[in-house]
């Protein structure tokens, strides 16, 4: 039986106790404790690692028997060829990584400067360029000897993806550092694979997108978007058009010289960096800047106003508008060094250009027939001024047109009615890479692009377009305390379905690639992911010192719905009211709600339960396995008290009622622990009590986020919750409600 959800008032949906109270809390503190420190696990090495630690997985692998073992503390290295000057800062920050993962101390030298015999030989073919591109070769041969390190490569960029691949078979044995012996020839399956991270709605600053492109690179992405202007804001220093950042921005964006250190930096780890800069639509700051633009002469406009998806467009029947276009597209080709300049292109609303009559003649006098064709003729100049500056244009899946320019790349982030258009233009696909929209790794990873269907269309031509893919994560509810959480592990999952062959991918073990997010998440957390950063500096300042493992252990079962309004405290009505009874809209973002900010975006806590629920339905027998998911069960039951307690000592936690949230956890808990004390002493509920706790766990059944009904059935059910039930998606109840469910099999 599925899952569904159920609109039973929560006030009937009381459950007995199981247990006696003092029972429970004296065992609380020592099973959180248990709990936390399996959380904290270091990372495990030896020889059966190799295969289980790499991700993504190479094309080609074959291991022998035994390991290289570095004895000496100075390791050299001979570099065979020429490399583009990345090479020396690349080995700096491997040997770097090395130690801070392993706590291992071995000097790397080139053999030019020591007398030791090299361990470590790169052999490279071509330099390649300075910075990467799209034709650039990320092949490499990589072959660990019992006496030698030997890395062949097209490029220096094949170099660097060999280094992220000796990073994850570095192991520790006894005090030095050694490898397995494994002889791999790798390659990537899509060129494209990047991410796109929005740097409007919140701003986030140059450090946090560095420790991103780290991760990145970690897992051998390939391709930075960033999305740098918005209704907004415009996030970048222009010289030529000063009053864009200046008079369009809240006073957050990259000066040009930190977008010369981010493009460097990127390029060092083998990324490029394709900026956006979106027009016709979704630009009230560049009409805040140059009212000139605007296509309502006179109208106020607010940076952060959320009140509308669709703003207003620029005029695209001035030709001023293409002399101050010109100006930004010739400064910024010359900051971003890239081939992919995107020009955006999505959401144009036409009620602002069909109600003014100046580009209404304007239409007459050019024969434009229609606003979709005038935003043609938009996109095409915008797209030639990229060409004639040599870039190539990208646009959302929007711009695509009868009459669009030759030469732009499709970038499709939904389906439409446009299946014989796309086919004449290359594809990047962000259709169900969507990071915000809250879906597992498994689902990201199962998502073949070259399954792509634009109208329920899988035309083969189409399917051959594909170049790659981004993974977006747009920024209303991410900020620099949780993109980190957003992000990962979730990125490394998509990467390995981008890198690795699609036989491996289609043939892959969930288990397995969990395991392997979770060796890789220990891996870069010494230097690169803050999630755990974020969450205990979020603990600090909602609670008193001594609460940080209840709020943990509460956070760890929960993940944040993914419509927007939810998770920002607004309402269903608030959207819908019309804008005349609303005060002037902020010129500041929205505050992010605090807890439910730094939530992960997949607990993997409760995927590991449901999980387990799984393998003990189908084995009743298994006492181990069953006392495990008592233990837990047990734990979040009682977090009902202690969030009670720790509500009594802190006025912020009392505002989020969190307490709510414990209180339905711990109900559905003591229904579980029912359920598992019926399976395991083989006791037989009434049909009605069955019904009964049916009932109460599907009333927090939240399913995924679509465009569906069934979303909608719950966003309505949401207006009569209270504000924590609204904002949150209780992750164990699909593995409780089916230990419920099995008992009526």
């Amino acid at each position: 039986m599925t899952l569904t959800l159920n609109n039973k008032l929560t006030s009937s949906m009381e459950s007995p106790a199981l247990i006696n109270s003092e029972i429970r809390a004296s065992i609380f503190l020592l099973l959180c404790t248990l709990l936390l420190c399996c959380l904290g696990a270091t990372r495990v090495v030896g020889e059966n690692t190799a295969e289980l630690g790499l991700l993504p997985m190479p094309a080609s692998m074959v291991s022998g028997e035994g390991r290289l073992v570095l004895t000496d503390d100075l390791v050299a290295y001979r570099v065979v060829g020429a490399d583009n000057g990345r090479l020396s800062s690349a080995l700096a920050r491997w040997q770097q990584q090395l130690r801070a993962e392993l706590a291992i101390e071995h000097e790397l030298l080139a053999d030019s400067e020591s007398d030791k015999e090299p361990i470590l030989v790169f052999e490279i073919e071509s330099p390649g360029e300075s910075y990467p591109s799209i034709g650039t070769e990320e092949s490499y041969q990589l072959t660990i000897s019992d006496d030698l390190i030997r890395v062949q490569a097209a490029t220096t960029v094949g170099v660097l993806r060999a280094l992220q691949t000796l990073r994850q078979l570095a192991m520790r044995c006894e005090a030095t550092l050694c490898f397995p012996l494994v002889d791999i020839e790798d390659k990537p399956e899509f060129p494209v694979r990047g991410v796109m991270i929005d740097v409007v709605r919140h701003w986030i600053p140059l450090a946090d997108i560095k420790r991103q492109l780290d991760g990145m690179a970690a897992v051998k992405l390939n391709l930075l978007h960033l999305h740098f202007s918005d209704d907004q804001s415009f996030r970048v220093e222009s010289l030529a058009l000063p009053k864009l950042h200046e008079l369009g921005s809240d006073g957050n964006y990259f000066t040009q010289s930190e977008i010369r250190e981010l493009v460097e930096y990127a390029a060092d780890r083998g990324i490029r960096v394709m900026p956006e800069f979106d027009l016709p639509g979704h630009s009230r700051s560049w009409q805040i800047a140059y009212p000139e633009l605007s296509s309502r002469p006179g109208k106020k406009y607010h940076l952060y106003s959320t009140k509308r998806i669709f703003s207003d467009p620029i005029d695209p029947s001035k030709e001023s508008t293409y002399e101050i276009l010109a100006a930004l597209v010739e400064e910024m080709t010359g900051l971003f060094p890239d081939e992919y300049f995107h020009l955006g292109g999505d959401e144009v609303s036409f009620d602002a250009w069909e109600d003014n009559p100046s580009i209404q003649d304007f239409m007459l006098e050019q024969k434009i027939p229609d606003s979709k064709s005038l935003q043609t003729y938009f996109v095409n100049r915008y797209a030639r001024m990229i060409k004639d500056a040599g870039r190539i244009p990208v646009g959302w899946a929007e711009v695509l047109s009868e009459n669009l320019e030759q030469g732009v790349i499709a970038h499709h982030w939904i389906s439409s009615d446009t299946t014989p258009l796309a086919k004449r233009h290359p594809a990047l696909v962000s259709i169900n890479y969507y990071l915000d929209h809250m879906r597992s790794s498994e689902s990201h990873y199962r998502n073949d692009p070259r399954h792509l269907t634009i109208n329920n269309s899988a035309d083969q031509t189409l399917r051959d377009n594909v170049i790659g893919v981004i993974a977006t994560s747009w920024s209303e509810v991410v900020d620099p305390r949780n993109i980190d959480l957003c992000l990962w592990p979730r990125v490394a999952a998509i990467s390995e379905s981008l890198w690795s062959s699609s036989e491996y991918v289609l043939d892959a073990n969930i288990d397995s690639l969990y395991q392997r997010l979770d060796l890789l998440s220990r891996q870069l957390e010494p230097q690169l992911s803050m999630q755990r950063e974020q969450q205990q500096r979020e603990w600090a300042f909602l609670a008193p010192p001594g609460s940080a493992d209840a709020l943990q252990a509460l956070a760890d079962l929960l993940e944040p719905v993914p419509f927007y309004p939810m998770r920002s405290g607004s309402t269903l009505l608030g959207l819908i009211m019309p804008e005349f009874l609303l005060d002037d809209p902020p010129d500041t973002p929205t505050e992010l709600s605090p807890f439910t900010r730094v939530l992960a975006y997949e607990s993997l806590s409760a995927r590991q339960f449901n999980r387990d629920v799984e393998r003990f339905l189908s084995d009743t027998e298994n006492r181990e396995l069953m006392k495990a998911l008592q233990q837990r069960l047990l734990l979040w039951s009682e977090l009902y008290p202690e969030m009670q307690k720790l509500a009594g000592q802190s006025e912020k936690l009392r505002d989020l009622e969190l307490e709510k949230l414990a209180q339905v956890i711990a109900r559905i808990s003591d229904a579980g622990l029912i359920a598992l004390r019926a399976h395991s002493e083989s006791n037989v509920l009434s049909s009605g009590d069955v019904e009964h706790y049916r009932n109460l766990v599907s009333t927090y059944a939240r399913p995924p986020f679509f465009y569906d009904f069934e979303t909608v059935q719950g966003l309505v059910l949401d207006l009569f919750r209270p504000a924590p039930l609204r904002r949150h998606r209780i992750a164990i109840v699909p593995g409780i409600y089916q230990l419920v469910d099995a008992l009526d099999q």
